[in-house]
């Protein structure tokens, strides 16, 4: 039987409680965790235009300093920029270009700057589906 707070996991081991988890990290020094919530819709998907046909290409550097390994993609106009950690590029073009929704070629995750916050939704699958291809070489 296991102990209270724990359960045995595939392989028979123990699995810790969350509870459990938790006062380790805190031990740790780790003062809190949050959990990431992608908003299910935002106004600014309106802005998203349709894939180009070609696709994505997520080896694509930044328009501005061709930095690679970082970079976006601007769902409105499909130009490439860098991320905040590089030079900033991304946030200058959607600030600029009031081009807010953008897609991380990093961990193809979607951002939507006006909103401050993670966005999935069906309209980002087939965008999504195109990098993913490009990055992994195999549909998802």
């Amino acid at each position: 039987m296991a102990e209270q707070g724990s359960s045995n996991g595939a392989e028979g081991g123990k699995v810790s409680s969350n509870t459990d988890l938790l006062k380790q990290y805190e031990k740790q020094g780790v003062e809190a965790m949050y959990a990431v919530e992608p908003l299910s819709w935002c106004d600014h998907l309106q802005q998203v235009a349709p894939l180009p046909e070609a696709g994505l290409n997520v080896e694509d550097p930044c328009t501005d300093c061709e930095a690679k390994g970082e970079n976006w993609v601007c769902l409105v106009c499909y130009k490439v920029y860098c991320s905040r950690y590089v030079a900033s590029h991304m946030v200058t073009h959607g600030e600029a270009a009031g081009h807010p929704v953008v897609l991380s070629y990093a961990d193809l995750s979607v951002w939507c700057y006006k909103c401050d916050n993670y966005v999935a939704n069906e309209v980002l699958k087939p965008i999504i589906a195109s990098a993913h291809k490009s990055k992994f070489g195999k549909e998802l």
